[in-house]
């Protein structure tokens, strides 16, 4: 009978009937007082029905702020649940309410970095950039070592097309880790942008030496190569992109419209595809 109703409380939760999920799990916290993991799902399910504050009364019965000694560990086990269940929201597409869950589980436990993540990518995900990016910030500050934080950072400002400040937190994120070739390979496309011709070649380079097979980053490189007039360096470039993505070539066929000779040559003018 006990095992039912959890597998119905649970089911309930899945599904999204947080109405139901409740109703079960305070019957498994009648029947079982001194079950942690039934007032944890309890507080779960009203967090996602009616709120942090009535979560949080569920979640004090077991948790006893006064014991020092033991809090960590029961916090700890809640952030067990309320993290994949957090995750699954976003997996589901349900970013309010995942949004929810990592905003509290930050209250909870401020150093909880993966909750951090989630809780940008919650936000970004409903058109929040700003406060998704101010969240990431948060998340670098506590941990430098955060590659992640970094990368969404700087993915989100590229989204949204603030070019010069996707630069910098590119350049952030490449100050912690060097050989991050994706990111070399971003902040060059994005140097583009800003027609920084030099530097962005320069970024492309080193991406490229990253990431050799990567044919995308041989179109960007040959189009950087086109743009500063180098139609020799440029053709080469694409022909490495079809040579690894041959499907390419109908996308790129343009590319070989681009006329040039031994001494540097002449070109047609092409536009690159968005």
């Amino acid at each position: 009978m006990e095992n039912a109703i959890w597998q119905q409380a649970n089911q309930a939760l899945e599904a999204g009937d947080f109405a139901a999920a409740v109703v079960q799990y305070e019957r498994i916290c009648e029947q079982q007082p001194h079950e942690a993991q039934g007032w944890y799902r309890l507080g779960l399910a009203h967090l996602l029905l009616n709120g942090p504050e009535v979560a949080q009364a569920a979640w004090m019965n077991v948790i006893d702020p006064m014991n020092f000694e033991a809090i960590a560990q029961q916090v700890a086990n809640l952030l067990s649940i309320l993290l994949p269940e957090g995750d699954r929201q976003l997996q589901n597409r349900r970013f309010g309410l995942a949004e929810r869950i990592f905003r509290q589980t930050v209250e909870l436990d401020e150093s909880a970095n993966g909750a951090y993540r989630g809780w940008g990518l919650a936000l970004a995900q409903q058109g929040f950039y700003d406060t998704a990016i101010d969240i990431w910030t948060q998340s670098i500050a506590l941990a430098p070592n955060d590659q992640e934080a970094y990368r969404l950072r700087a993915k989100t400002y590229e989204h949204i097309h603030e070019w010069p400040q996707a630069i910098a937190a590119y350049q952030a994120l490449l100050t912690q880790f060097p050989e991050n070739g994706n990111a070399y390979h971003n902040w060059g496309r994005c140097l583009l942008k800003q027609n920084a011709l030099e530097p962005a070649i320069q970024a492309l380079q080193e991406a490229h030496q990253r990431l050799p097979q990567k044919s995308s980053l041989w179109g960007d490189l040959g189009w950087a190569y086109f743009l500063r007039g180098d139609a020799l360096p440029a053709g080469a470039s694409w022909q490495a992109m079809v040579a690894l993505q041959p499907q390419y070539w109908q996308d790129f066929a343009g590319a070989s419209r681009v006329i040039c000779d031994s001494r540097g040559g002449s070109r047609h003018s092409w536009q690159w595809p968005d």
